[in-house]
């Protein structure tokens, strides 16, 4: 493929409206899939860059509303071509995906999240790569809003890399983790050049991985549907590294897919320690590594995450007693939360659920 994009740049035709086919008998060749949980503001955002910058393709966007109480329905209304699915209930981000593929009729399947924009004529030069290359799931290059590229694929979770992370996390916290040169190293990688296997990388050229970002993850929807869709039990992380898995071992692999970008509003932008979103973060993980590794494999797993997190929650116990005001408030959240995780993965108390 070449390096730059197949077609006219859409600043060559400002005015071009793009193919919908929502209200077409014919298939379209891609449905863009959103689900949405109160996330309006981004939703219209979102909704107005793909109308703005997409042109040449015939296309059909779907929104499953996860019960939004927020003015999301009247941002959809906004748009009537699109195909809104109000949800009565909060069911996920992998059965909201489900449920809306079930009603897709385009050949590729665009995953999107309502917090991306696109900023470009992207979609006709990433289908016509996943045509003509031997890859299978695809992934573009994802910008924060402060212009840096964002970790979005990579390899599978496996013992040794996650030993390494936390070791180093660990050592990170007690602010030693310069007395180790390799681990150091780690911490001065920008986010999205390391790969997961101690392989950097230009993150702006095409490189293959073992997985994407579920928040822009393009596929043909034949596969997405064949190999069982999300796994609904992952209702939120780690479902596309589940997903990637079994497209794997069915030969369907992954490529990131760097010369295109689009914007994502991603909630680790504001790197903020966001206490529900480590459980569950770590608390998918654990349902990954149960699913697909062995027994022998998982408990290491276990024994290691438990010790990490006893030892952050005591560190930041300690950290609390000479604080005061808001600085004690955080250490003392950090400390519960690592107590939680920990006490997860020993099987003391049941996981986190989903509000909504």
């Amino acid at each position: 493929m070449p390096d730059t994009p197949n077609g006219p740049r859409p600043s060559e035709f400002p005015e071009a409206a793009p193919h919908n086919a929502a209200s077409s008998a014919s298939p379209p060749v891609l449905s863009i899939v959103i689900v949405n949980w109160n996330t309006a503001d981004l939703l219209d955002a979102c909704l107005a860059s793909i109308y703005r910058y997409t042109a040449g393709i015939y296309f059909e966007i779907i929104v499953f509303d996860n019960a939004s109480a927020d003015h999301s329905r009247e941002v959809l209304g906004k748009y009537p071509e699109v195909s809104a699915i109000f949800h009565p209930e909060n069911i996920g981000f992998a059965a909201g995906n489900n449920r809306a593929a079930e009603c897709a009729r385009g050949e590729f399947l665009l995953l999107l999240n309502p917090d991306t924009e696109i900023r470009d004529n992207i979609f006709p030069e990433i289908i016509a790569y996943l045509k003509e290359s031997p890859y299978r799931v695809l992934g573009p290059r994802l910008l924060l809003p402060d212009g840096s590229v964002q970790m979005t694929s990579g390899n599978f979770p496996g013992l040794w890399r996650m030993l390494v992370q936390n070791i180093y996390s660990f050592l990170k916290m007690l602010r030693l983790s310069a007395l180790i040169p390799f681990l150091a190293l780690l911490s001065r990688v920008p986010a999205g050049q390391f790969s997961g296997m101690g392989r950097w990388w230009d993150p702006e050229q095409v490189h293959p991985v073992d997985w994407v970002s579920g928040a822009c993850m393009l596929l043909r929807r034949d596969d997405f549907m064949t190999v069982g869709r999300f796994d609904e039990d992952f209702t939120l992380y780690a479902e596309e590294f589940e997903l990637c898995y079994r497209l794997a071992k069915a030969g369907k692999t992954a490529v990131y897919y760097g010369r295109v970008a689009a914007l994502h509003h991603s909630a680790a932008s504001t790197r903020q320690f966001r206490e529900r979103s480590h459980i569950l973060r770590t608390q998918a993980m654990l349902r990954f590594y149960e699913k697909f590794r062995p027994g022998a494999e998982v408990l290491v797993y276990r024994l290691v995450v438990i010790v990490a997190n006893v030892l952050g929650a005591i560190w930041h116990q300690l950290l609390a007693l000479p604080a005061a005001g808001e600085n004690r408030e955080t250490h003392l959240r950090y400390a519960r939360t690592y107590w939680q995780v920990a006490q997860i993965y020993s099987g003391w108390i049941r996981p986190v659920k989903l509000p909504g």
